[in-house]
C-alpha cells in the first residue's frame, strides 16, 4: 500500500513537471542545433525533442491506441530519415519528410492546447504548456518553410552580409545550402528555425525575405499567430488566477464560519 502511495506521489510530480522539463529540453536541442549545425548529433538532438513532445502531447490528449501507435510509427519512420543522409534522399522524399515532421509538430501544439484549454487550474504547469507549444509552433513553421524553399527554389532569398544587403546582392537559401551538400541541407533547418522564431515574434531582422507568394503567406500566417497567439494565452491565464483568489477567499470564509 506505501509503495503504491509512493509510485502515485511520483506519477503526480512528474505530470506536474513534464511541460517544465520539455520547455528545457527544447531550450537545449536549439542550443546543440546552433552549436552543432550540420551534424549528425543536431539531428538526433532533434528526433529525440520531438519523441518527448509526442509522449506529453499523447498523455494530455484523448486518442484512441491504434492512433498512438500510427503516431509513434510516424516518428520512428522520421528518425530514420532523420538520421539518413540529406544528399541521399530525393527532392520528394525530402520534401514529404519535413511535412510528416510538421505534421507530428501539428499534432503536439493541438494536444497540448487542448490540454491548456480545459485545464482550469491555476499552476504553473498551463504556463509552461503555452510557451512550449509557442516555440514548436515556430519549429513547425520552419519545417514548412524547408519543404516550400527546396520544393520552389528562390521561395526565400538570403542576404549574405551587411554590404552585400548595402548592395542588394542577394542569394537563394536553397541555392546556397545545396552546393553543401548534406550537411548544407542540415544546416538550411537551422537557419529556417531561425528565420521562423523572428517571425513568430514579429521581429524581422530582413535578412531573409519571402519572394515567393506562398512562402510571403506563410510568413503573414505565422506572424499573426505569434501576435493572437501571446494575447489569447496571457488573458486566459490571467482569468485563471484572477479566479483563484476568489476561490481562496471563499475557502477562508467558509473555514471561518465553521
Amino acid at each position: 500500500m506505501k509503495n503504491q502511495i509512493d509510485l502515485g506521489r511520483h506519477d503526480e510530480r512528474w505530470r506536474g513537471a513534464r511541460f517544465l522539463f520539455l520547455l528545457l529540453t527544447l531550450l537545449v536541442v536549439l542550443l546543440i542545433q546552433a552549436i552543432f549545425h550540420g551534424s549528425v548529433i543536431a539531428d538526433l538532438a532533434v528526433a529525440l525533442l520531438y519523441l518527448n513532445a509526442l509522449l506529453v502531447a499523447v498523455s494530455v490528449a484523448p486518442l484512441p491506441r491504434w492512433g498512438r501507435d500510427v503516431l509513434l510509427i510516424a516518428w520512428g519512420a522520421s528518425l530514420v530519415l532523420e538520421l539518413a543522409s540529406p544528399a541521399a534522399l530525393g527532392l520528394g522524399s525530402l520534401v514529404i519528410f519535413r511535412l510528416i515532421g510538421a505534421g507530428l509538430v501539428a499534432f503536439c501544439i493541438v494536444g497540448i492546447l487542448h490540454y491548456v484549454a480545459c485545464n482550469r487550474q491555476a499552476t504553473t504547469d498551463p504556463l509552461f504548456a503555452s510557451l512550449v507549444a509557442y516555440f514548436l509552433m515556430a519549429m513547425m513553421f520552419a519545417q514548412l518553410y524547408v519543404a516550400l524553399d527546396r520544393s520552389i527554389p528562390g521561395a526565400f532569398h538570403e542576404f549574405g552580409s551587411f554590404q552585400e544587403f548595402g548592395a542588394g546582392q542577394e542569394f537563394g537559401v536553397a541555392q546556397q545550402f545545396g552546393e553543401a551538400g548534406g550537411e548544407g541541407l542540415r544546416r538550411e533547418l537551422t537557419t529556417f528555425n531561425y528565420f521562423s522564431f523572428i517571425t513568430i515574434s514579429t521581429v524581422g531582422f530582413g535578412d531573409i525575405v519571402p519572394k515567393h507568394p506562398i512562402a510571403q503567406t506563410l510568413v503573414s500566417i505565422e506572424a499573426m499567430i505569434g501576435q493572437f497567439y501571446v494575447t489569447i494565452v496571457v488573458a486566459w491565464l490571467v482569468s485563471l488566477y484572477a479566479m483563484r483568489v476568489p476561490t481562496r477567499e471563499l475557502t477562508r470564509r467558509d473555514e471561518m464560519n465553521d
